[in-house]
């Protein structure tokens, strides 16, 4: 067959389907059948949302009637009336004087002045007896104030804790991290030793930062009873240095004395300076009395600032 031939009959055989595609209408558009698997689920999600907006009615309804039972049973069960109002954690602070912060509440509906707060509401706090607290007892560190079914108020309280214990005039101030007197006692406490020769410029009084130009050796004295507790956390129990050590007392900015009692009378005077050896100085200082019996020596002055120890016992 010749290529004109081909052509002619290709030509023929494709006519029919372009004469088929001028005969459709130009507006027509394919409909998928209804049982397809797309079809099925279209109805099904239809049924579903016209479900959905005729039950819209009874669902607010329920909600409603929802919350006017946990209204009335708030407003009418006794267990939500205060009747009681509970402290803890008070040791300094007296009692009655932490529940009168809350103590309008007694009677009251637990809600009344809750919150303060979206966290203090959620969690049924009392923020603003809180802050009270706070602010009208400096020896508090933290205070918590919140509902406890049936009927009770909790007061959770936090108290400064001394780290320190300080000679001032009649007596000896337990003073916290901040140097803020906590409580003056006429006879210093067994677990720290005191602190000597500061010169006060007030009267030191609970409650008020101790008032002194001689900050830097208190806060030196603070760091220096940490160290002393970090040197006895390795130590047995009845091999620690710190309840030996009876004052404290700095000869200026850099060298210090610590006074451990003698079996023999008198106080065995330690002199050390306060740099980076300290820690291993503690520990042969530790050594010395627990090892070799130190304290069983006459009174004296045990220089420890140099290469080498020396000892030079007090005359009699």
């Amino acid at each position: 067959m010749s290529k004109a031939s081909k052509q002619k009959y290709s030509s023929r055989r494709s006519a029919p389907g372009r004469s088929k595609e001028r005969q459709r209408p130009k507006s027509a558009s394919f409909q998928p059948s209804p049982f397809s698997e797309e079809s099925r689920k279209k109805r099904e999600k239809e049924q579903r949302r016209s479900s959905l907006m005729n039950k819209r009615p009874l669902i607010v309804l329920s909600i409603i009637a929802a919350i006017l039972v946990i209204i009335i049973l708030l407003a009418l069960v006794p267990g939500f009336t205060i009747d009681t109002i509970e402290v803890k954690g008070a040791y300094r602070l007296a009692e009655p004087s932490a529940k009168a912060s809350v103590s309008d509440h007694l009677g009251q509906h637990f809600l009344y002045k809750i919150g303060g707060n979206f966290k203090s509401l959620v969690t049924l706090h009392y923020a603003a007896a809180e802050e009270e607290l706070l602010a009208g007892f400096p020896l508090l560190d933290a205070a918590e104030v919140y509902f406890s079914y049936p009927g009770k108020i909790k007061i959770d309280l936090k108290e400064k804790t001394e780290v320190m214990c300080v000679r001032v005039p009649g007596g000896y101030a337990l003073v916290d991290k901040d140097l803020i007197v906590l409580e003056v006692v006429e006879e210093a406490p067994d677990i720290f030793p005191s602190l000597e020769q500061i010169v006060l410029n007030e009267t030191a009084e609970p409650g008020v930062q101790l008032q002194t130009d001689q900050k830097d050796r208190l806060q030196k004295s603070i760091n220096l009873t940490a160290e002393i507790i970090r040197s006895d956390s390795s130590k047995a129990e009845g091999k620690q240095l710190l309840p030996l050590i009876r004052h404290i007392i700095w000869q200026d900015n850099k060298t210090f004395f610590l006074h451990i009692p003698s079996t023999q009378g008198g106080m065995i005077r330690v002199k050390l300076d306060d740099n980076r050896y300290l820690q291993d100085r503690l520990a042969l200082l530790s050594d010395l009395i627990f090892v070799e019996q130190f304290t069983d020596k006459a009174a004296g002055e045990l220089d420890m600032t140099g290469m080498t120890v020396h000892f030079r016992p007090d005359k009699s």
